[in-house]
């Protein structure tokens, strides 16, 4: 018995340090480097399930990537090297939306629906729709055909009737013709 807890103890210390010196070396910083055209003050490779994720790094100036035009600051690539988290340095069309500059997008727009932080309120036809808050700010999504998908207003607002109350937690969900389906 005491053989097995002393080969049990062993075995559990033995994977805990590897554990301790694997993982550090997952989320190691790389320094001043470039990486596939994009110069780097410093960049990462997030790891899940044994697999890059994710991509996440520093530039320190504003520059071209996928042909946009990034804002010096964080990014997020995707392991295939496309943006899925920067903000606008100038005004950008994607996906059939004209964003302005210092808008975060905040998914990976190439694959998903665009979604997208305003770095201020702003009206979108009738509706309004909260901005701010930097890429942790109100999202706001898009159908690939440019309309509205969902949006968290900035004030009260009333559509064919009805009223919408100024939310932070409750998002207005579209359609893809640009009607209200619901506030939830």
């Amino acid at each position: 018995m005491k053989n097995a807890t002393l080969t049990t103890s062993t075995f559990l210390l033995s994977t805990i340090i590897s554990l301790f010196l694997f993982l550090p070396s997952c989320n190691k910083w790389t320094y001043d480097e470039e990486l596939n055209g994009i110069q780097f003050k410093k960049y990462k490779y997030s790891i899940g399930d044994n697999d890059t994720i994710s991509i996440i790094g520093y530039i320190d100036s504003d520059m071209k990537i996928n042909n946009i035009e990034c804002a010096a600051g964080w990014i997020h690539l995707t392991p295939d090297m496309n943006l899925k988290l920067f903000c606008l340095a100038k005004p950008n069309q994607i996906k059939n939306v004209l964003l302005p500059k210092d808008t975060w997008i905040v998914s990976n727009y190439t694959y998903d629906n665009l979604t997208v932080v305003f770095p201020e309120d702003t009206l979108i036809n009738e509706f309004p729709v909260k901005g701010g808050g930097g890429s942790k700010g109100a999202h706001t999504s898009f159908y690939d055909n440019g309309n509205l998908k969902s949006f968290f207003p900035f004030k009260k607002f009333e559509h064919n009737g009805i009223i919408y109350k100024k939310s932070i937690y409750k998002s207005v969900k579209l359609n893809e013709n640009g009607e209200i389906i619901g506030q939830n």
